[in-house]
């Protein structure tokens, strides 16, 4: 049983966290908030432009063009990301006050379709306001040729249509109603909380629901033991890990492709699960081992995170947040495990022989279609 200081700093950990994420918050049309917009553009035509520049041979482009139609969500995601700081300094609005800069907030990238056929990508962007801000425009760059602007109310519903072309800007919109408000705003104390809050929430849904590579390593430790100690150990060890090579490929300190990356956290998924089926206990190199798998699984979450826009005033705190969130996505999957396995199956003499190898054997099959898919297809 865990002792009552964990359980209380637990608790205590939760509840400071419901508060930060849940705080009420009050305000009308000129507070201090952001608006936000959507577009669909043809992702891979503009990467590819990025990538070979404007003035590449047509043939050359087209090859790339077809190249990155061919890459699945998260890795055209990825290439996206390296050009990202370019691409959204194109991008102009103005309000009645002054002029302002366009984020980034989400990009709804496909799955692989008809490679002959172009793959549209929705860009869910964001503008930050001032104080007593009335109404803004927004203008596009012309060489995506004609797009369909899409202004969205507080509850991301569509508000306003304009079709965009020649980088001709929009027509002023009135912004009542369309703000959504950043809690907190006015003190750089209180802003960053809201900095905790936001980032929190972002590590949290890159484990559940939107990581489930993640996901399926992460049950691959609970499945060897169900025993709190030696899961403590592996999370811990994964955690310390994924901070660590985190942090450094934020800061630009280590650079790997996610083309390399990519097929490693695949096959350390599969190797988690061979480790399960082959031996009964954790062995003393395991948690090492895990350590090793971390560090892979934080360069995989460099690219969430820098399309999220870590702030610079509050950088430190977006990325200790960030990482907070992930590991309650990690325990979240933990808790689940063992609420609905653990609990009720894992004393009991069978749990190895119906549990824990044909369980790992899925998990293992999974991650190893995930290698032959991110190395030979993707």
């Amino acid at each position: 049983m865990p002792s009552k200081p964990f359980v209380s700093n637990v608790l205590a950990f939760a509840l400071w966290l419901v508060i930060v994420i849940f705080a009420p918050t009050s305000a009308n049309a000129h507070a201090q908030g952001y608006i936000s917009f959507e577009i669909d553009v043809n992702l891979e035509e503009i990467l590819a432009k990025a990538q070979l520049g404007e003035n590449a041979d047509p043939a050359a482009l087209a090859a790339q063009i077809q190249h990155l139609r061919q890459l699945r969500s998260r890795a055209l995601q990825n290439e996206f990301s390296e050009h990202l700081s370019d691409f959204m300094g194109q991008i102009v609005a103005d309000t009645d006050k002054s002029r302002k800069d366009v984020v980034e907030r989400d990009v709804d990238v496909p799955g692989i379709g008809d490679v002959t056929q172009d793959r549209i990508t929705t860009l869910k962007l964001s503008v930050e306001l001032g104080l007593n801000v009335t109404e803004m425009s927004l203008a596009l760059p012309p060489e995506l040729g004609p797009v369909t602007l899409r202004v969205l109310d507080k509850d991301d519903a569509i508000a306003h249509t304009f079709l965009m072309e020649n980088g001709v800007a929009s027509q002023s919109v009135p912004i009542e109603n369309l703000v959504t408000i950043i809690p907190f705003k006015g003190k750089t104390f209180k802003r960053r909380l809201h900095v905790i809050q936001h980032f929190i929430v972002v590590g949290f849904e890159h484990i559940v629901p939107k990581g489930l590579d993640h996901i399926l390593f992460v049950v691959g430790l609970f499945l060897l033991s169900t025993r709190l100690h030696p899961l403590l150990i592996q999370i811990t060890s994964f955690t310390l890990a994924h901070t660590l090579s985190l942090a450094l490929a934020v800061l630009g300190i280590v650079t790997v492709s996610p083309a390399i990356v990519e097929p490693l956290i695949a096959l350390s998924i599969v190797y988690v699960s061979v480790e399960n089926i082959l031996l009964r206990k954790l062995s003393k190199w395991r948690p090492a081992l895990v350590f090793a798998f971390g560090l892979l699984h934080g360069l995989g979450f460099a690219g969430i995170l820098a399309q999220a826009q870590l702030p610079e005033p509050h950088f430190v705190a977006g990325l200790i947040s960030f990482n907070v969130g992930v590991e309650i996505g990690q325990l979240t999957v933990i808790a689940l495990c063992f609420l609905t396995v653990g609990f009720w199956f894992g004393r009991r003499p069978w749990y190895r022989q119906r549990i824990t190898v044909p369980a790992s054997i899925i998990v293992g099959l999974i991650g190893m279609y995930w290698f032959v898919e991110r190395v030979f297809i993707a």
